[in-house]
Formats: C-alpha cells, structure tokens, sequence
C-alpha cells in the first residue's frame, strides 16, 4: 500500500462542533505528506465527510472533488398554461430543497458561488434581462451592475477561486460584452470592447 489515511475525531465541550484531522501517509517516503481538519457539526456530518472526498480527491488527482457539489437550477411548476419558474437549491443528493424567489417574474442562469453564500440569476423583473445577486444568508436581493444606464446583463457566472467576483455578459449599446464584476466593492470592469458578440 503506497499511501495510509489516518484520521481522528474530537468534539468540542459544550458545543455541537466536530472538528475532523487527517493525514496523509506515503509509505515509500516513509513520512506524513499532507495534513488538514475539517470542521462540521453532528447534525451535518454529511457536508464534512463531503468536505473531506473532496480534498482527499484532489489531492491525489489535481482535480477538484464533485462530492460538495451545490446545485443551483430554475424549478418550473403548475400547469402547462399556467407555469411558475423559481430559482431552486439542493446538494448533490437531491436533499435539502430550497426555493429562492416568487415565480413572478422569469428566470434564468443560475450559479452559485465557491463558499455557497450567494447565488446569481438573470431575471426580467425589470422588464428587462437583469443579473441579481442573491444572499442566502441574509435573504437579500440586490441587482449587479448598478448603473445609470439601462443595461441588461446576462449569463453570470462565478469565478472559481474568488467568491466576489462575477463574470457577465453585458449589453453596451445593442452589443454584448464581457463584464467582471466585484460583488464587494460593487464595481464593474469591461473585458472586451469589439463588434462581435460575447456571451457565455
């Protein structure tokens, strides 16, 4: 066996809190290679032991771990002539449903982003297509882009390692144009400046 995984269990006094060490053995370098904890709670165990394949996958891949996975997608429900479409939450596993808007308005593109705290959709409660960013914690909804101009924004999507930052499709005079956008400091910047049209 070229490699051991070792791991150990410790809860904290006075608190739901599971805090998860493990370790990394290569047998042939004879020394311990990689080593992390993971901190979880007994009621979520399951997003730890996610947490955990994950690491534990790219660690002997390079190759980021799908055992965490949130999925974000528009839910449609009614009938055929009478159709809602919300922007809809569950893990990997189909558990832990959520709906985050009203089926009021129409929309589209969901993401999520890296550390789950919020979700982007385009949505035409404004007539017009719009990014929004949701915060699932707070609840709050808040359009991206904010600007003078009427613009719409299309197909956002988190990049990968930074949480704040958000890549869109934004529309300049008829013309789409890629647009990085800092959720934080609420600032736009344009990528691209050319006639073709650049989406996705």
């Amino acid at each position: 066996i070229a490699y051991e995984v070792s791991f150990a269990i410790k809860y904290q006094d006075n608190s739901d809190k599971v805090i998860i060490s493990l370790g990394i053995f290569d047998n042939i370098l004879n020394k311990k290679i990689n080593q992390f904890e993971v901190t979880t709670t007994a009621k979520e165990w399951f997003d730890g032991a996610a947490e955990i394949s994950d690491r534990l996958y790219y660690h002997f891949t390079g190759v980021y771990g799908y055992f965490d996975t949130s999925i974000v997608f528009v839910s449609e429900k009614g009938r055929f002539d009478n159709r809602t479409k919300k922007i809809a939450y569950m893990s990997l596993y189909g558990d832990r449903y959520e709906e985050y808007t009203n089926g009021n308005h129409l929309v589209l593109s969901p993401t999520i982003s890296r550390d789950k705290t919020h979700i982007a959709y385009v949505s035409y409660r404004s007539g017009k297509p719009k990014t929004f960013l949701y915060n699932i914690k707070t609840k709050q909804v808040t359009k991206a882009v904010a600007s003078k101009q009427d613009i719409m924004t299309l197909t956002p999507n988190f990049v990968r390692e930074q949480n704040n930052l958000l890549l869109l499709s934004t529309v300049y005079e008829g013309n789409s144009e890629v647009t990085l956008y800092n959720t934080q400091t609420k600032k736009a910047q344009r990528l691209t400046d050319n006639p073709a049209t650049d989406i996705s």
